[in-house]
């Protein structure tokens, strides 16, 4: 009983210390029962500090995947599109008319639009939208700089945020195109008249030296003689060794100046097709080609004579 009594004076003695040490340290009308409770409360802060700590640095190690994953696959688009140059740089070659300009990932309308369709309902200006996608490459550098956001759409910074955050997922890979435009002659092709366009597209089809065989119907229904001899002409002779060119013309200036190994002259009659063939060199062949191509003997003596005649004044 009077170990019980001790014990008991012992823990009141220890009890007013703790209160005085309280009081002393400012804390009034503080409940030394309070303590283990208040200790508990202490330990479950500091276990949470020690959690938020723990997912702060897993997230910053996301973040750095994130980051190495998004710079890895700009890499890739970048290949892609140097494989996508070397092709266009067979078609434009130093001495043709016929140019594909590219540039890479540019289309930035594109990427506007993309983020005004997954923004909707966000009552955002166009010019935010624009801002955006003038500043950023894509949306991969978009998210990891989206703390640069006030600063660059002050006043929409938040609401634009807000929706980022719920549509990143799809929209962090989205590639944004690349742009090519074909230039003609030094001009936009969308700038010269159809049969313009047609003698682009005839370069083109042309300029594909993958193809073994190229068969094309009456080229000069879209295309003038000048540009048969400066442009189709002259690609034929150069590719004739390593392709079969199969020409349906009524045009002279094919099968003459292109040097045509074959010329089969085919004439409709009495409800049958005649046909007769062989190099430009033949006589027979040559005679068709006067007759049917050239208008006849006379028109063909008589153009002669007046280009002869323009030639001697120039």
């Amino acid at each position: 009983m009077e170990k019980k009594l001790a014990l008991t004076e012992e823990f009141a003695e220890i009890e007013r210390g703790l209160a005085e040490e309280l009081r002393l340290a400012g804390v009034e009308k503080a409940d030394p029962a309070d303590f283990l409770k208040l200790k508990a409360e202490l330990e479950l802060a500091e276990q949470k500090i020690d959690e938020l700590t723990r997912a702060e640095s897993s997230q910053a190690l996301l973040e750095k995947s994130l980051t190495e994953a998004l710079s890895r696959l700009y890499e890739l688009w970048v290949e892609e599109y140097k494989e996508i140059e070397a092709v266009l740089a067979g078609i434009s070659q130093a001495d043709s008319p016929l140019k594909i300009v590219s540039s890479f990932a540019n289309d930035k309308k594109a990427m506007q639009a993309v983020l005004k369709e997954a923004f909707t309902g966000s009552r955002l200006r166009e010019s935010t939208y624009q801002t955006v996608a003038d500043t950023f490459r894509d949306f991969g550098e978009l998210w990891l700089n989206r703390d640069k956001l006030p600063g660059i759409i002050s006043g929409s910074a938040e609401t634009f945020s807000e929706y980022l955050k719920q549509q990143i997922e799809s929209l962090i890979a989205w590639q944004i195109p690349n742009t090519y435009s074909i230039e003609f002659r030094g001009k936009p092709l969308e700038q010269h008249s159809l049969g313009q366009r047609a003698s682009a597209l005839m370069l083109f089809v042309l300029n594909q030296q993958d193809n073994d065989v190229v068969i094309i119907d009456q080229p000069e229904d879209d295309l003038d003689n000048q540009t048969i001899y400066d442009d189709v002409i002259k690609i034929i002779r150069a590719m004739k060794p390593r392709t079969q060119f199969i020409f349906a013309t009524h045009n002279a200036n094919i099968p003459v100046l292109g040097d045509a190994e074959n010329v089969c002259a085919c004439e409709y009659s009495d409800g049958k097709i005649q046909a007769a063939g062989g190099g430009v060199d033949a006589p027979l062949v040559q005679q068709h080609i006067i007759s049917v191509m050239e208008g006849g003997r006379e028109a063909f003596e008589r153009r002669r004579e007046v280009y002869g005649s323009w030639l001697s004044k120039t």
